[in-house]
């Protein structure tokens, strides 16, 4: 029960950040699939880089592993850029992600 409690605060913090959208801070709910390997796309004045690995990248990577790619190639770099734009533009964002997230909570 104390770990239904807190999940259940955490998520109406995250319905108030929602509500709020501090600046600096952009935050969307996804109500589709998400692609099920880690990539980052990287942009420098020279170009742009995808990196996909099936380990994650973020706070504890699987640094022995490795990454699995790395390239400039534009039409890769083009499919997850685009890939990310059209899932920001169809996620719900500021009132309408805080309100489908409380109504989630009345239902639990």
């Amino acid at each position: 029960m104390e770990r239904s409690l807190a999940a259940r605060s955490e998520v109406e913090r995250i319905a108030d950040l929602l509500e709020q959208q501090p600046a600096g801070m952009q935050i969307g709910i996804v109500n589709e699939s998400m692609p099920n390997a880690t990539f980052q796309i990287f942009e420098r004045p020279t170009g742009s880089y995808v990196a996909i690995s099936p380990f994650r990248f973020g706070e504890f990577p699987n640094i022995s592993g490795g990454i699995a790619s790395v390239t400039a190639a534009p039409e890769a770099v083009a499919l997850y850029t685009n890939m990310v734009e059209a899932l920001w533009q169809r996620s719900y964002k500021g009132l309408d992600g805080a309100n489908l997230l409380r109504r989630m909570l009345q239902q639990v």
